[in-house]
């Protein structure tokens, strides 16, 4: 059994996507192993055979439909990042944003969002199951039903409740 979980693969890393949050990609990486050297017999790699990514139907446990419907649409995903990063200035300019060093494009943040949500959610179940689980990665609790908000893109933190 353990107690904690984390997998390298289920860290968003901002600065892929053009993303200029000063955010240390590594630092989970680094608290898992900190965590890790002292308690090694709680903590393991999260095995992501087990996490299933958070679905449409997870998403409107919370969010209302129309602001799912926009994040699935190619067309208007990359606005409710934007919106949800707060990448945009209201005069429209770039705010911690360069998409020119991006190395994946932006719309492809929702899939690694959904598996880190599946992750976050996983991690709750094995709580009920064994007192005490917790996941390295999501926490995305500032999304509001009709929007992402504050750097967190969906709340995964009340679909999991």
């Amino acid at each position: 059994m353990s107690l904690v979980t984390y997998h390298p693969d289920l860290d968003t890393q901002f600065s892929r996507y053009g993303i200029q949050i000063p955010i240390a990609d590594e630092r989970a990486s680094k608290t898992f192993a900190l965590v890790a050297a002292e308690f090694s017999s709680l903590c393991q790699k999260a095995d992501l055979e087990l996490i299933k990514p958070l679905g449409r139907e997870d998403l409107l446990l919370v969010h209302q439909r129309d602001f799912i419907e926009r994040l699935f649409d190619r067309e208007t995903a990359s606005s409710e990042i934007i919106k949800a990063f707060e990448l945009k200035t209201e005069s429209g300019e770039y705010h911690r944003y360069d998409p020119t060093s991006a190395t994946v494009d932006l719309l492809e943040m929702l899939p690694s969002v959904l598996l880190q949500g599946g992750a976050s959610y996983y991690a709750m179940e094995r709580a009920l199951e064994d007192g005490f689980h917790y996941f390295l990665g999501g926490g995305m609790h500032h999304a509001m039903s009709f929007g992402g908000r504050g750097f967190c893109l969906i709340n995964d933190i009340v679909i999991g409740l």
